[in-house]
């Protein structure tokens, strides 16, 4: 009599033990950092783009009456903090907000993981970025590589899609990397790449998948249409306040010389 035969039930434990170790060292990574906030040193970086911030909270236009070699984006996102009276505990408020986005570049990472990869794969992309060096201790920063890093990891996602087929999601692409160049003038170098990859990209199975020359150059079309929107009018309210010429040079002939 052949004997019964055994459930296979050791290579699901096995992933959990797995997933289990990997949401251990996201969340170790995690109590670290939060235990950072409040005592880790500030770098100049931080106070630079506050006191910016604060100029602009009460008045003051980069480039006419102070000088600032960073796109102003930023600035801008954190006047909440400064339009009050802002204090010491400023600079803690505006990391906890960099501790925030963090967990949402971790989440945006491994959704594109997901996406391009084995159920796996999320799990261990967000684990393997959370104990990054550079990223425990630059986003522990107030800094715009955070919002900047956020917005391209959503821009991928847009191009990406559900299931790795390519949707029509060029405007929202377009328009999260133009968001993360405003934040950083670095973001082009990944922006450059990752469009270069999107014209290889292709739709995979899904009955009634449609990607044809068409809709591919419309959405490209799209992307770049949102990409040039942001960048527009932010360079018309430069040029409304009589600094374009300063800004240009300040911001992007500066940093190529």
């Amino acid at each position: 009599m052949n004997a019964p035969p055994v459930p296979q039930t050791f290579p699901g434990r096995r992933w959990n033990i797995i997933a289990a170790a990997f949401l251990t060292l996201i969340l170790a990574a995690f109590a670290l950092r939060a235990e950072l906030l409040a005592v880790r040193f500030f770098d100049p970086d931080e106070l630079e783009h506050l006191q910016a911030s604060f100029l602009v909270s009460r008045g003051l236009v980069p480039h006419r009456d102070f000088f600032e070699h960073h796109s102003h984006l930023f600035h801008y996102l954190l006047l909440p903090l400064l339009l009050p009276s802002p204090g010491a505990e400023t600079i803690f408020s505006a990391r906890v907000i960099m501790f925030g986005l963090s967990a949402l570049i971790l989440l945006a990472a491994g959704r594109s993981a997901r996406v391009l990869g084995p159920p796996g794969a999320a799990l261990l992309a967000a684990a393997w970025l959370s104990l990054d060096f550079v990223f425990l201790s630059k986003t522990l920063e107030v800094r715009p590589d955070v919002p900047a890093t956020l917005f391209l990891l959503l821009g991928l996602l847009c191009l990406l899609g559900r299931h790795g087929q390519v949707p029509p999601g060029g405007a929202g692409a377009g328009l999260a990397f133009s968001l993360a160049f405003l934040s950083t003038q670095k973001a082009v170098f990944p922006i450059l790449g990752l469009a270069t990859g999107a014209l290889f990209l292709r739709a995979k199975g899904g009955e009634g998948t449609r990607w044809t020359a068409w809709t591919k150059w419309i959405n490209y079309g799209a992307a770049g249409g949102a990409f040039l929107v942001p960048l527009l009018a932010y360079h018309l309210y430069f040029l409304k306040l009589g600094v374009l010429s300063q800004l240009v040079r300040e911001n992007y002939l500066l940093h190529l010389s």
